[in-house]
């Protein structure tokens, strides 16, 4: 975003002054009724308004620069302290839930799929309690797929790892987002492990 933003300025203050330079010397073409009367108007604010601000404020340039400085700040700590929201990128609701369980090293595998099967009749029970909130009736889950031996974040393999793969209607179609899949009413349900 910020690459974006410095091209952008290159643009406008050396590339564009320099084309428009050129195409004002050849240019023959009179002035509107419309165009002149903007004109007069821009040209009147610039030095009712722009020029004398600008004066001030070279004039006054150690305050100039102080507002600024503070206005930064403020800003920025704003943002940090989270009075100011700030999203460069929105979230995106995804289409796949993935539930990537650890147990501790040695639990069997029996214990492991009491585990997953907890996770699955936790979803087929929020699957039940939202499918009336779905267009159509549709069903939330579309497909849930379980895996032992694997959990790409434990960094380990064996009978004491799963993964849970949820497909989940359309995000374009859903009415319910992937927090109240996970956690319905109380965040305490899903601890499943």
């Amino acid at each position: 975003m910020l690459l974006v933003l410095v091209v952008s300025l290159v643009e406008a203050f050396l590339v564009l002054p320099n084309h428009l330079s050129h195409a004002l010397a050849k240019s023959d073409v009179k002035e509107g009724k419309v165009q002149a009367w903007v004109n007069r108007k821009v040209m009147r604010f610039g030095e009712k308004a722009i020029f004398p601000a600008a004066t001030l404020a070279v004039r006054w340039r150690y305050l100039t620069m102080g507002i600024a400085v503070a206005a930064m700040t403020i800003t920025v700590g704003a943002m940090a302290g989270g009075i100011l929201k700030f999203a460069p990128f929105p979230e995106l609701e995804g289409d796949v839930i993935e539930a990537r369980i650890l147990l501790p090293q040695g639990t069997p595998l029996t214990r492991t799929k009491e585990v997953v099967a907890r996770v699955n009749a936790a979803l087929e029970k929020v699957n039940q309690a939202r499918k009336g909130d779905q267009p159509e009736g549709k069903p939330l889950v579309e497909n849930v797929t379980s895996k032992f031996n694997i959990n790409v974040d434990a960094h380990e393999t064996g009978a004491h790892v799963a993964t849970v793969t949820v497909d989940l209607l359309s995000s374009e179609q859903r009415k319910s987002d992937e927090y109240d899949l996970c956690c319905p009413r109380d965040p305490i349900q899903c601890n499943v492990g």
